[in-house]
């Protein structure tokens, strides 16, 4: 029985599985930060051109129209207004063309009059014998 019992403990600790050993767990790839978000872009944009009102519209243009990192690098390290302009040279297409359309659009919407309100007209009094009700 002892033989038996040791035979049977040689025979389990020497066997193997085939099944292949487990892997390694991996880490999910981090993607690198972005060296120039578009809405740091935007805000960056909006205080060299100051004018806050073209915020919202340089960010939807940067991510809509996927500008590429060196044109939003560009415009984010940009200083005045006259460094903005060899930024114009990253963009592609007709990226430029229709973000100018849209700020365009709202520097006319801004520029345009507004025409005064129109005055109420006078209250008119009930007439001297109506019987109050």
């Amino acid at each position: 029985m002892t033989r038996l019992c040791l035979l049977a403990f040689a025979l389990v600790a020497c066997s193997h599985s085939d099944a292949p050993p487990p892997a390694e767990p991996t880490v999910a790839a981090v993607p690198a930060a972005d060296p120039a978000p578009c809405p740091d872009v935007a805000v960056q944009a909006a205080k060299l051109m100051a004018a806050a009102q073209i915020k919202p519209i340089v960010a939807s243009h940067c991510v809509d129209d996927r500008w590429s990192v060196e044109l939003r690098k560009c415009v984010l390290l940009a200083k005045s207004q006259q460094e903005l302009e060899p930024c114009h040279q990253d963009f592609t297409g007709t990226q430029f063309e229709s973000l100018k359309r849209d700020m365009d659009a709202v520097k006319t919407a801004d520029t345009t009059p507004v025409a005064p309100p129109t005055p109420a007209p006078p209250a008119v009094p009930p007439p001297a014998n109506a019987m109050p009700k």
